[in-house]
């Protein structure tokens, strides 16, 4: 295991900063995502000094061309900086393990899928305007019952009047057509009488 002040000799501020977040009480409170991060970044600055220390070796034996002006005379400080990197990965990767997972969320209903279902109940319920002329239109018909209802219960009432009426009226026809007659037969009577005693008093005088 590499010691800090080594370490520090051959790191940049930055990678020794990362360096320190990666010992052990440190890393403890990072928390699950953040490691993830942790990790990949690690891995990321072993791959970058691993690579570089191959590159080194290979312009030293003269089997590769310098990417500097010159070639390089030695690799020691960037396959030192490999191995810190390494010991690092190993450390962020451990404490990813160990760490606890993050309860899952819920997966989000798409966009899309929530305009869908939107429109769908907004088809479904008709407006209010709509809903407010029902109501006012089924109060009408109720009404407009209410009162057929009412003018058949005083239909019959007003029937009932208007015959007894007719019936008093012919009862009283009748009665005026019976005294006429009784009056007119009083009088053919009478009239009868007057001259059957014009007779008697004739014959008397002879």
């Amino acid at each position: 295991m590499i010691r800090t002040p080594k370490a520090k000799k051959v790191l940049t501020k930055a990678e020794f900063d990362f360096f320190l977040s990666s010992q052990p009480r440190a890393v403890q409170q990072i928390p699950y995502g953040r490691l993830k991060q942790k990790v990949a970044r690690a891995r990321t600055l072993r791959d970058k000094y691993r690579a570089l220390a191959k590159q080194q070796r290979r312009e030293m034996r003269g089997k590769a061309a310098p990417k500097s002006s010159r070639a390089a005379q030695g690799n020691e400080r960037t396959k030192l900086k490999e191995q810190i990197f390494v010991e690092v990965l190993a450390r962020y990767q451990a404490a990813l393990k160990a760490a606890p997972k993050p309860a899952a969320k819920k997966p989000k209903a798409a966009p899309g899928r929530k305009k869908k279902v939107a429109k769908k109940k907004a088809a479904k319920k008709p407006p209010a305007k709509k809903k407010a002329k029902k109501k006012a239109a089924k109060k009408k018909g109720s009404k407009k019952k209410a009162a057929k209802k009412r003018a058949k219960r005083k239909a019959p009432a007003k029937s009932k009047v208007g015959k007894s009426s007719r019936a008093r009226a012919i009862a009283a026809k009748r009665a005026k057509v019976r005294r006429s007659g009784a009056t007119k037969h009083q009088g053919h009577v009478s009239s009868r009488g007057r001259r059957n005693q014009a007779k008697r008093d004739s014959r008397g005088r002879r």
